[in-house]
């Protein structure tokens, strides 16, 4: 079996006719969308026997290509999706501390900040120091990620999602860029785009 999506033919004359119909086709379409995703989880795990490509039975599918068509079909589902429900739950916290030193040289001041927010994807944490000696201000910024980091933009991995721990700061504004750690790649980027990685050996 293949998937086959295509618009409902409503011949009906009537209402009550069209929506049996409607109802037919999508009783249909929802057979044929859980085929697929169950096949191509098969397929992932290494079950490649009712794999179809190109209308091709295809014994030598590989993950990369099940995941590339899970995507595919992922895609194409929430975007003509009429009815989206999403939930998630997040936990917020905010702290902060205050350091003052005050000599004959003059006062030193750093406050710091630490912006938490976790929910189901993963813990981001923004911490900020602020340090002052009279009108000089030093001003850093940095984040730590951990869970799912996004995707790749470009390079041999574009499209793929990362999960892993991403770590990055600035300091007085000048971006210094960021790294993602992940269990088989150390990559280094610039802005979105991947620049460096060091992966295998």
């Amino acid at each position: 079996m293949s998937i086959d999506l295509r618009f409902p033919n409503i011949t009906a004359t009537t209402t009550d006719g069209q929506m049996a119909q409607l109802q037919s086709y999508l009783h249909q379409l929802v057979q044929q969308l859980n085929w697929g995703l169950n096949t191509i989880n098969d397929a992932v795990a290494g079950n490649t026997s009712s794999v179809v490509l190109n209308d091709k039975q295809s014994e030598n599918i590989t993950p990369e290509e099940a995941v590339d068509t899970f995507n595919s079909i992922k895609s194409l589902i929430i975007k003509s999706a009429d009815i989206v429900h999403a939930y998630e739950e997040t936990i917020k916290k905010e702290l902060s501390g205050e350091y003052v030193a005050v000599s004959e040289y003059g006062e030193y001041t750093e406050k710091t900040t630490a912006a938490i927010e976790e929910n189901s994807k993963g813990l981001t944490a923004v911490y900020e120091s602020v340090e002052t000696i009279g009108d000089e201000v030093k001003d850093t910024k940095a984040y730590i990620k951990r869970g799912e980091l996004g995707t790749y933009k470009n390079g041999d991995l574009e499209g793929k999602t990362a999960y892993g721990i991403a770590v990055g700061e600035t300091t007085n504004g000048e971006y210094k860029g960021y790294a993602w750690f992940t269990a088989s790649r150390l990559s280094f980027f610039d802005g979105e785009y991947e620049v460096a990685y060091i992966s295998s050996n």
